[in-house]
């Protein structure tokens, strides 16, 4: 009985194939953390504009601006300094890689109820990613300021 060892060539192909599946599986990871990490920061997101939501549905005046022509702005960096009790945990929640902006987009009022007066507030929440800025938004309805009160009935 002979006992034959592996030559350098059978050595070298397996080292090859190994290497061929390793890189394969390496892409796959790589692409799985960049896909994370987008989905983190989109959540981060919308948590942040439903934050904004709440309170613009809960009347906070200091979110509201008052014309439709000059839209509140908070800076990346800034949000964490103006809404201290906005949750931040982990590594999306640092909140200076966001920036917010609330748009008056006007009175609202639907076909059903034409004599309640709302005002639609656009909130938009944008972030960096290497490829450029990525935003999302949703539309909220609150305080009516034209007239001074909330949910005002129009007679």
């Amino acid at each position: 009985m002979s006992t034959r060892g592996l030559t350098i060539i059978e050595v070298l192909i397996a080292i090859i194939c190994l290497a061929v599946a390793l890189t394969a599986l390496n892409a796959s990871m790589v692409g799985s953390i960049v896909q994370n990490s987008s989905t983190g920061q989109l959540s981060q997101a919308i948590q942040i504009v439903n934050y904004l939501g709440r309170r613009i549905s809960g009347r906070d005046l200091s979110l509201l601006p008052s014309t439709t022509t000059t839209p509140l702005n908070w800076a990346y960096g800034s949000l964490r300094t103006n809404f201290p009790d906005l949750p931040q945990a982990g590594n999306f929640g640092n909140l200076d890689g966001y920036r917010a902006t609330i748009t008056n987009r006007g009175n609202w009022s639907h076909s059903a109820a034409p004599n309640i007066v709302l005002t639609q507030y656009r909130i938009q929440v944008c972030w960096r990613t290497t490829e450029a800025e990525r935003c999302t938004d949703a539309d909220t309805l609150g305080f009516n300021q034209s007239n001074g009160a909330a949910d005002v009935i129009v007679n």
